[in-house]
């Protein structure tokens, strides 16, 4: 497995810091981040980071997405790891899988845990 720790690092960064962040989730490709202050992310930067797909603000969900494809579940551990367990959610992030799941019927690899420290 990568080591995605960098990665997570220049995400949040970018997101405009770890205090910017209230909530963090995922889907099967998505980063789904729940920001203070939508304006303080830097799309461009994010977009430009290796590992990243795409950035895109989705007004309807009030959530800045961050596109990492099937690497999405291991950076989305690196940032949780880095911004601590406030920022999970571990219902929405299930709603997230579910909605975005594949139609085939496969299940998918999800790792939902809890922290406890």
């Amino acid at each position: 497995m990568a080591n995605y720790s960098q990665l997570a690092t220049e995400i949040i960064a970018n997101v405009g810091g770890a205090e910017n962040v209230t909530k963090v989730i995922h889907c099967i490709t998505r980063l789904r981040f729940t920001l203070k202050d939508k304006d303080k992310a830097d799309t461009a930067a994010i977009e430009a980071l290796p590992g990243v797909a795409g950035a895109v603000y989705n007004s309807n969900l009030n959530q800045y997405q961050v596109v990492i494809g099937q690497a999405v579940e291991d950076v989305y551990d690196e940032v949780v790891e880095q911004l601590g367990d406030s920022v999970v959610d571990e219902d929405a992030t299930a709603q997230a899988l579910a909605a975005t799941a594949p139609a085939s019927g496969k299940k998918t690899r999800t790792k939902l845990f809890m922290l406890f420290h």
